[in-house]
């Protein structure tokens, strides 16, 4: 059969093998198909006293929420759209994004700049029945299709000791002027 020689409508998806048509085959701009979705939701409280001091405070490592994607292709980019929602003490909150354990300057959080702290974002949290929701949103490209899991840092600038609180407020009385909140992360692999 010559090219060309088959009319329209021979040869369907059914026909054609599995993977048999590579992305340079593809028009261009055909990129960015929606591989995978993974949602995450944390609904339980968690708590820390972060210590203060004038050089800055301790961090709290939180791995207990902890979303993670496995991509099915190493060319593929995650995108992490979602919110931790936070309370305590009145102080501005740090939040760092951490990638398979470790964080590093640039990507998600901010770039080196002396001795100043590589965040994501930032928010002040205020005291008694507030929480606030801090959005998390950031593309990755992991270049691998190892798992990635991802969990989040926090830390204040305080000098002195602060409680922040994963998903309720500083006051959490059990009454009907008090809720408990939501925190979520969407993690999508999207074809390069």
């Amino acid at each position: 059969v010559s090219v060309g020689g088959l009319p329209d409508g021979i040869v369907d998806t059914d026909m054609l093998a599995a993977n048999a048509v590579s992305s340079a085959k593809l028009a261009s701009g055909a990129g960015g198909k929606i591989l995978q979705v993974v949602n995450f939701r944390k609904g339980d409280h968690a708590s820390s006293t972060i210590t203060g001091s004038s050089s800055g405070s301790n961090d709290w490592n939180y791995t207990g929420f902890s979303p993670a994607i496995t991509p099915t292709v190493s060319t593929s980019k995650i995108l992490m759209v979602g919110h931790m929602s936070m309370g305590g003490d009145t102080t501005s909150l740090y939040i760092e994004v951490m990638i398979n354990g470790s964080k590093s300057a640039g990507g998600p959080n901010g770039d080196s700049n002396g001795s100043r702290r590589t965040m994501h974002t930032s928010n002040f949290i205020e005291y008694d029945r507030n929480t606030t929701a801090i959005p998390i949103n950031f593309v990755f490209t992991p270049g691998t299709t190892a798992t990635q899991t991802y969990n989040f840092r926090f830390n204040h600038d305080s000098t002195t000791n602060k409680v922040i609180y994963i998903n309720r407020s500083t006051n959490s009385d059990n009454n009907l002027r008090q809720g408990d909140s939501v925190s979520h992360i969407t993690l999508m692999e999207i074809a390069a």
